[in-house]
C-alpha cells in the first residue's frame, strides 16, 4: 500500500503527516500524489512552490519533503492535510475489492473407504471361500452406505471411523429390529475383518479397531442364537431309513447323502461335489477322496482327506451305482449342480429338509448337518480318540503335536480302529441299490437341465445384442 508522507523538522524535532493513497500500484500511487500537490498549490499560493520539493515513490509509502529551514511552509501543509482529508480521499481513487482465490477442497484426509474395499476383496479372494468373502463384502457394503448418509461424504476416509460411528451404527441396527447376536456375528465380525485389513496395509491407524469391545451380548444369548445342530437319536434314524419312506426318492442324492453322511461324518457340500475318480482304493481298501481338487470347494484344509468307505455303503450298493453314472459324466450325482459360488450342497439340502418335514423330523435342530453330529457323537460314545474322530470327518485337531510333529492315520488304521465304531441298531438292508434304478429318471432330467441352460444362454445373447443396439 502507499502513502502521501509529509515529514518536517520542526524545534529541532523531526515530525510526520501521513495519508493513505489506498492503492499498491505505483503508477496510480503518483497519479494521486500529483493531484494532492495540485490542489495544494492551488489553496495555498502564498506557500513558496518555487523551492523544489521531493516525492519519493516505496513500498513504505510516497514521501513529500518540505523545506525545514521555512516553519510557515511546514505549518501551512500540516494545516491543509488536517483540514482536507475528506477531499483528498475523494482525489484517491477507491481501492477496487479483489475476490479472494476460490479455496479448492481439501483433499480426503485418509483412504476412501472404497478404495479399500477394492484391496480387501483382492486380497482376500484366496484366502477366503467365495460365499464367505461375499457374505463379508455385503455387510461392509450395508456399514459404507449408511455412513455416507450419515456423513453426507463421499467418498469417505476410513481411517476417519471412530467407536462413536460403530456405536451409532449399532443403535442403527437395533432400531431396525435386528438382534445384537447377529450384529455381532454378521455385521460387526465383516467391518472388523476390513478394519484389521486396513491397519495392515497403513490405511487405518495402529490402534485397537473400534469394533471391538461392543458387549452386544452374554455367553448365555450367545448360546440360546447359535444353531445347534444336534445328533439324531435312534428312533429318529430309523424314521429316517423307513423303506416306505425313503425308498421313494428320486434324486440320487436324496437317496444317497443321508446314507453317506451318516457313515462318513460328511458335510453335505462336501459329498455332493464327488467325482467318479473320488472313489477309488488304496491298498485293497475302498476309499472316498474328499478334495478341493477338480473344481471342489472344501471349508478348510482338515477338510480334504481320504478315508475307507464303510463296509454298510459298500453292502448298499454303493460301488455299483458308482459305475452306473459313469454314462453320465464324471460326477456321480449328475443332476446336481454348483451354486453361484461353486458349491453344490445347497438343493441337496433344501430337498432334505422338504422330506424330513415329510417323515415329521421338524426339531429346528436336527437338519442335514446332524448326520455329521451324528456320526461323530457315535465313534465318541465308542471310544474312538478325538484326534481320529477329527481325521476321519474332516475337523481341525490344534494341537501342536498332532500338527507339528505326528504324521494322519494310515488308511489301514482307519480302517481297522475307526469304521467299525461307526454302527447302528438299524436293518439297512431293504434299501439295498438296484443296478440302473436311477437311469430313467437321470435321462430325463438332465434333458430338462440341459435345455433350461440353452433358454437361458439363448437369453442372455438376447439382451447383450439389446444393449449394443
Amino acid at each position: 500500500m502507499y502513502y502521501f508522507r509529509e515529514t518536517a523538522v520542526v524545534a529541532g524535532k523531526q515530525t510526520s503527516k501521513k495519508v493513505s493513497l489506498r492503492t499498491k500500484d505505483p503508477k496510480q500511487a503518483k497519479r494521486s500524489a500529483i493531484q494532492i500537490l495540485a490542489s495544494i498549490a492551488k489553496q495555498y499560493e502564498g506557500l513558496d512552490m518555487t523551492r523544489k520539493f521531493e516525492v519519493a515513490f516505496g513500498p513504505n509509502g510516497l514521501t513529500f519533503k518540505t523545506d525545514p529551514n521555512i516553519p510557515d511552509d511546514v505549518e501551512k501543509l500540516g494545516m491543509f492535510l488536517r483540514e482536507n482529508q475528506e477531499q483528498i480521499k475523494a482525489l484517491v481513487p477507491q481501492q477496487v475489492a479483489v475476490p479472494a482465490p476460490a479455496v479448492e477442497p481439501s483433499p480426503v484426509e485418509g483412504t476412501a473407504f472404497d478404495l479399500v474395499i477394492e484391496k480387501y476383496s483382492k486380497r482376500k479372494e484366496k484366502g477366503l471361500a467365495p460365499k464367505t468373502l461375499y457374505q463379508y463384502l455385503r455387510y461392509i457394503d450395508i456399514f459404507k452406505l449408511w455412513l455416507e448418509k450419515q456423513t453426507g461424504k463421499k467418498p469417505y476416509p476410513i481411517n476417519l471411523i471412530d467407536r462413536k460411528i460403530v456405536a451409532k451404527y449399532i443403535e442403527h441396527l437395533q432400531s431396525e429390529g435386528i438382534n445384537n447376536a447377529t450384529i455381532e456375528k454378521n455385521y460387526l465380525r465383516s467391518l472388523n475383518s476390513i478394519l484389521e485389513f486396513a491397519k495392515t496395509v497403513g490405511d487405518f491407524p495402529d490402534i485397537n479397531v473400534p469394533t471391538k469391545g461392543h458387549k452386544l451380548t452374554s455367553a448365555k444369548e450367545i448360546a440360546k442364537n447359535s444353531k445347534e445342530r444336534n445328533p439324531f437319536t435312534l428312533e429318529e434314524l430309523k424314521t429316517i431309513f423307513n423303506p416306505e419312506n425313503f425308498l421313494k426318492a428320486r434324486h440320487p442324492d436324496e437317496f444317497w447323502l443321508p446314507l453317506l453322511a451318516l457313515f462318513t461324518g460328511g458335510r453335505a457340500s462336501e459329498l455332493a461335489q464327488l467325482n467318479i475318480i473320488d472313489i477309488g482304493s488304496k491298498n485293497g481298501i475302498p476309499t472316498i477322496i474328499i478334495t478341493d481338487e477338480n473344481g471342489g470347494r472344501l471349508k478348510s484344509t482338515a477338510s480334504k482327506r481320504t478315508i475307507p468307505i464303510h463296509p454298510t455303503l459298500i453292502e448298499l450298493g454303493f460301488l455299483e451305482y458308482v459305475d452306473d453314472m459313469r454314462k453320465f459324466g464324471f460326477q456321480i450325482f449328475p443332476d446336481v449342480k454348483p451354486d453361484i459360488f461353486g458349491y453344490c450342497g445347497k438343493e441337496p439340502a433344501r430337498r432334505w429338509g422338504t422330506y424330513s418335514d415329510k417323515v415329521g423330523i421338524t426339531d429346528k435342530s436336527k437338519v442335514f448337518h446332524s448326520f455329521r453330529s451324528t456320526a461323530n457323537n457315535c465313534l465318541k460314545q465308542n471310544g474312538v480318540s478325538e484326534e481320529a474322530r477329527c481325521e476321519f470327518v474332516g475337523h481341525d485337531h490344534d494341537t501342536i503335536n498332532s500338527k507339528h510333529y505326528t504324521e494322519k492315520y494310515s488308511i489301514e488304521y482307519l480302517h481297522e480302529h475307526v469304521v467299525p465304531q461307526l454302527k447302528f441298531d438299524i436293518d439297512f438292508t431293504p434299501l439295498k441299490y438296484k443296478r440302473g434304478h436311477f437311469d430313467s429318471f437321470l435321462y430325463k432330467e438332465l434333458n430338462r437341465i440341459s435345455k433350461k441352460e440353452a433358454r437361458k444362454k439363448l437369453l442372455a445373447e438376447k439382451n447383450v445384442k439389446r444393449k449394443i443396439l
